[in-house]
């Protein structure tokens, strides 16, 4: 490849091309890692408690909270102690 036809290379690709001053400026360290530019994206999660409410109505279905609290066994039991304890 020429100089003329090198241009500037999407670093986040699984391959690019290092000019060679970048390459004398880092020690001549040819690890991907060192020149790679890593992208992140930020995620977004639903709160811990919309979550337990959401795998509760998946268990049990619409049931007022009075009749949840009688249950003494199961998954369901574990959910509303667990809920109670981020509440």
């Amino acid at each position: 490849m020429k100089k003329s036809e090198i241009k500037e290379w999407d670093r986040t690709k699984k391959y690019f091309a290092v000019s060679r001053e970048e390459i004398e400026l880092e020690g001549y360290d040819l690890s991907f890692s060192r020149h790679k530019e890593d992208v992140f994206e930020e995620v977004e999660y639903e709160e811990p408690t919309t979550i337990i409410n959401k795998l509760i109505q998946a268990e049990v279905g619409e049931m007022p909270v009075s009749d949840l609290v009688k249950i003494e066994s199961g998954i369901v039991n574990e959910l509303m102690a667990l809920r109670s304890m981020i509440s």
